[in-house]
């Protein structure tokens, strides 16, 4: 209110002055201002990031966009009334109605760029009262909706952005006069409003910043990786110490859009005054043009979870209070890296991402074989995890063995087999527990431990050669070998000409095809393929987990070989384990396949986007 009321003083007093000077006068000033408008939107950015970024960062903008605006125009009309020294010979009326006329549109240009100045200016959003975006207060129950649909609206905002607006809008004309401007008579080799489809929202969005964070980024402070897609962002609930096994609720994007992963990585250039790096979503900006060649822009709806590197979030609840990550102060990664997504209609070309204001890159739309990035980027536990895999895979893979036969005797050792040496179980004869190696895919018959003591109601077991024939059963770990009250089970039943390939997804790579799969092995419908070298596919058949339920170690399997020819129809959400248990570490996802013998499977779908290429892995069913 007391911006709007500003403004209207100044644009009263300066279409005042101009009507008494006369219509000619009015005029050339009027042209002078139009000319000096096109210059300084035109100028601004180049002599802001030349010239005064290093001298005043954030305020290198909105002081050359100023002088850029009040220098050409001073020397101009200066110019000007030295030649041209009449006033026209016009009646009074007409005399004074034109000059009006014109002072009213020079007040307008003027009270623009002097309002776009201020927006620009580091006030955490907010100046005298006025804020391009109203921030919801997200505090009870009540507010949860309400504010996750204000989220959304305004992460997807682009030139018809629905914000707060000074009163006459003058800050709107100006810019949307020099962008025209900028294609035509001002035109160059690149369009302003290429670059800037909504300076205003732009601005708005740079401004979600607090005390002592930066609203600027120097031009190619940024290292921009490919972009790739993702199926689901996340609703984060718990990870307190109360409830510190947090959960995950998937969410897909709207109808008709994408959602894109944007890896980057910000330089010391980039960082506050103080040489942190803080950023809000809204700080980060792709642009590019929509289906109908119009430039529009996008902030990232979504970030990192701190806790699993392979989700992104995009509010996080704790008890009542839900929070949308859109109004949260972040920083990068201990990888350094800042990794968001952005919602886009199908039909988005990107041309560019902007973190905070000045620092640009270009990128390019991924396309459906683009996957989230390896998780050996990722830092945190992720890397730990590497780490320690690569310690066990040494450990475990006896010298002068091949890779399969060490891969099959690591596995066998590591997970409680049936061994005269009683090896994987305690003195007690109990299992310590079941672990699979982060590359560990194979052909084998073999149960993950002998089942001793489960619990199950539609099983069916071979008692002569103790081989699971088909159905779903679950179990404590620490129970097999203690408690002895159930038929054995060490293997499945495979019928004849086939080999069941176990295909092992929690420590795959994150972001891979199957570490998705992981995500939602709770979540979606089964249909998930392997297909060999002959382009022959094989259906999801059974699949195995084992997390930790309630403080106890659960493994559970289900095993339908008899579903060969349908597309993973008995396979389910597990029983007892839950999402939520798989998404903790050290937890073991296997997918099962029967595969015609002597073939070789080389790739791997979920059925949602391109194949995963596993001809590395050489698996033969042998």
């Amino acid at each position: 209110m007391w911006l709007s009321l500003f403004c209207l003083l100044i644009f009263i007093g300066v279409a005042f002055m101009q009507s008494i000077h006369g219509l000619l006068s009015s005029f050339i000033f009027c042209m002078i201002a139009l000319v000096s408008t096109a210059l300084a939107f035109g100028l601004y950015e180049f002599v802001a990031y030349e010239y005064l970024v290093s001298w005043k960062p954030d305020y290198a903008l909105p002081i050359a966009l100023v002088g850029c605006f009040a220098l050409p125009m001073i020397l101009l009309r200066v110019g000007l009334d030295m030649a041209i020294r009449r006033s026209s010979l016009l009646p009074d009326v007409v005399d004074k109605i034109g000059a009006l006329g014109f002072g009213v549109l020079t007040s307008l240009l003027c009270t623009g760029v002097m309002v776009t100045a201020i927006q620009m200016l580091p006030f955490g959003g907010s100046f005298i009262g006025f804020s391009r975006f109203d921030r919801p207060v997200q505090n009870d129950e009540d507010d949860l909706d309400r504010t996750g649909e204000e989220a959304i609206k305004l992460a997807n905002m682009s030139r018809q952005a629905d914000d707060n607006h000074v009163l006459l809008n003058p800050d709107r004309f100006s810019v949307a006069f020099a962008t025209s401007l900028s294609d035509g008579l001002f035109g160059g080799q690149r369009s302003f409003g290429t670059d800037h489809p909504d300076l205003l929202a732009e601005i708005g969005w740079a401004q979600f910043a607090q005390a002592g964070m930066s609203v600027i980024a120097k031009p190619g402070s940024i290292n921009v990786e490919p972009l790739r897609v993702a199926d689901y962002v996340y609703r984060k609930s718990g990870g307190s110490r109360a409830n510190p096994v947090p959960d995950y609720e998937p969410v897909g994007p709207g109808s008709g859009n994408r959602f894109w992963v944007v890896n980057f990585r910000p330089s010391s250039e980039a960082a506050d005054s103080d040489g942190q790096h803080r950023f809000s979503l809204a700080q980060i900006r792709l642009v590019g043009v929509d289906r109908l060649g119009m430039s529009v822009q996008y902030i990232a709806r979504g970030i990192r979870d701190r806790d699993d590197f392979t989700k992104h979030l995009i509010t996080r609840r704790s008890g009542s209070r839900n929070t949308d990550v859109l109004f949260d102060l972040w920083k990068p990664g201990e990888d350094g890296n800042i990794e968001v997504v952005f919602e886009v209609p199908e039909g988005f070309s990107p041309s560019n991402l902007t973190y905070k204001t000045g620092a640009q890159s270009s990128v390019k739309a991924p396309t459906d074989e683009d996957i989230l990035p390896d998780g050996d980027r990722r830092s945190g536990d992720n890397s730990d995890k590497k780490d320690a895999t690569a310690s066990d895979k040494s450990n475990d893979q006896p010298d002068g063995s091949s890779s399969r036969s060490g891969r099959r005797s690591g596995r066998r050792s590591g997970r409680g087999s049936r061994s005269s040496s009683g090896q994987g179980q305690s003195g007690g004869g109990r299992v310590t527990g079941v672990k699979l190696k982060a590359s560990e895919h194979f052909f084998g018959n073999e149960t993950p431990i002998v089942l001793t003591d489960y619990k199950s109601t539609d099983i069916e077991v071979n008692g002569q050669t103790e081989a699971l024939e088909s159905g779903s059963m679950w179990a404590f770990v620490s129970h097999q070998g203690e408690n002895d009250t159930k038929q054995h089970i060490a293997k499945f039943e495979v019928p004849e000409g086939k080999k069941l390939l176990q295909l092992s997804v929690v420590n795959l790579k994150a972001g891979s095809t199957l570490g998705k799969a992981l995500n939602f092995a709770t979540k979606t419908a089964r249909n998930y393929l392997v297909t060999d070298e002959s382009g022959t596919k094989y259906p999801l058949i059974g699949q195995f987990a084992v997390a930790m339920v309630d403080g106890d170690e659960v493994l559970e399997i289900q095993y339908f070989p008899e579903q060969i020819g349908s597309v993973g129809r008995g396979v389910k959400a597990f029983d007892q384990i839950k999402e939520k248990h798989l998404n903790q570490r050290d937890t073991v996802l296997v997918y099962l396949f029967l595969v015609d013998e002597g073939r070789q499977v080389v790739e791997f779908s979920t059925g949602r986007r391109a194949p995963m290429d596993l001809k590395r892995d050489n698996l033969i069913a042998e």
